[in-house]
């Protein structure tokens, strides 16, 4: 752990899911009993920062928690990401925004977009 640049997580559930998600894999109490600090993060429309998720028309606005989480760590402050499913293009999207606070970041069973391509595009 000391060869790590941070020892701070963020969880990013996957679509359909919440939070709730990262505490049933036995995840966060993993991570926290190993030493590490975990931040999970509800994202629009799920758990904490429920909404009309018709109300949700760009990716910004989906990720809105996870960005406002992003803008209140210190400017010296490291994280690694970690995104299940769709949330690959989120924290994708989100290591474009931060790029001197994310460490590393960390993709679970996620589709990769093309250069180009939209998340509708996959689906389509």
């Amino acid at each position: 752990m000391e060869s790590l640049e941070t020892n701070h997580f963020i969880l990013v559930h996957g679509g359909g899911f919440g939070v709730w998600c990262w505490y049933k894999t036995v995840t966060v109490t993993l991570l926290e009993e190993t030493g590490f600090k975990v931040d999970v993060i509800d994202l629009a429309g799920s758990g904490a920062n429920s909404c009309d998720i018709n109300t949700i028309t760009s990716l910004e606005q989906y990720i809105k928690p996870l960005i406002g989480f992003c803008n209140k760590l210190g400017n010296e402050e490291k994280v690694i990401l970690v995104g299940h499913d769709f949330k690959g293009a989120c924290i994708s999207f989100v290591m474009e925004l931060f790029p001197a606070k994310i460490a590393k970041a960390i993709f679970i069973s996620i589709a990769m977009l093309s250069h180009g391509q939209s998340v509708l595009d996959m689906f389509s």
